[in-house]
Formats: C-alpha cells, sequence, structure tokens
C-alpha cells in the first residue's frame, strides 16, 4: 500500500509537468488508483499539490486546513481571525455550489 510520502513524491513530480491538460490527466489518473488502493486517501489534498486541482477541490482544502488551525488555536484572536477566513469560504463554496 502506498503511504503519503509516496503520494507527495508522485504529486510533486506530476506539478512538474508543463502541459497542463496533460498535468491534469496524469493526476486525475494517479489520484483514481491510488483512491482505489488507499481508502484515507484525499484526493481533493492530492489534485491541489499536483496543482491540477479545481477551484472547489481548492477550497475544500483550504477549509480543512482552515479547521484545523482552529482546532489548534489557543488565542481568542486567532480563533476569531479564523472563524472569520472559514465564514468566507464557506460563502464562497455556497456561491459555487449554486
Amino acid at each position: 500500500m502506498f503511504t503519503k510520502q509516496h503520494f507527495q513524491v508522485c504529486a510533486e513530480m506530476c506539478a512538474t509537468i508543463k502541459d497542463e491538460e496533460e498535468r491534469k490527466d496524469r493526476a486525475e489518473w494517479l489520484a483514481s488508483n491510488f483512491a482505489s488502493s488507499n481508502p484515507r486517501f484525499d484526493r481533493d489534498r492530492f489534485m491541489v499539490a499536483c496543482n491540477a486541482a479545481t477551484r472547489k477541490q481548492e477550497l475544500r482544502v483550504k477549509l480543512d486546513e482552515l479547521y484545523e488551525r482552529s482546532r489548534k488555536a489557543i488565542h481568542k484572536n486567532v480563533i476569531r481571525e479564523y472563524e472569520r477566513q472559514i465564514n468566507l469560504l464557506e460563502s464562497e463554496i455556497a456561491i459555487i455550489m449554486e
């Protein structure tokens, strides 16, 4: 089974492909194969790392990162700022989903 490190190396290699269409095709192919072999594989995060993500995928990954940081935040001002950023991203996602 592939590990996070394997996914990272593959994403780094994929991101170097200059032709955008080929990069997206390769990233999709890799993501499909990785997802079928590892239930914890995060397709959106992989596509972002490959520089082949849709705007929706980019926003979902950013939102996940903000949620994680806000859970770890201790200072109230930091928490408020993360909450503000999360609300902005959720609004943008809602617009895309319409």
